[in-house]
């Protein structure tokens, strides 16, 4: 994010406290990495891009807890 935007994520909600931009800064980039791993992991397991991008795009929803929301998709047993 920092990279793309060329400033810290507290930058761009103007966190004053410096100790709070840290801990934000730092779970903002521990999501983001965890993130990106696992999109990684199961891309390296797809059999074309086709199916990675479709991975991907499961991973990211399941992170967002979209994954109800998708269209084409069994419902989840246990939800209400």
């Amino acid at each position: 994010m920092a990279t793309k935007f060329q400033c810290r994520p507290s930058d761009l909600y103007a966190m004053q406290d410096e100790v709070l931009a840290l801990y934000f800064d730092r779970a903002v980039y521990t999501f983001g990495v965890s993130v990106e791993a696992d999109i990684h992991q199961v891309a390296e397991t797809a059999k074309n891009d086709k199916q990675a991008k479709a991975s991907a795009v499961r991973v990211l929803h399941k992170w967002l807890d979209q994954d109800k929301k998708m269209k084409g998709r069994y419902k989840d047993p246990g939800a209400r």
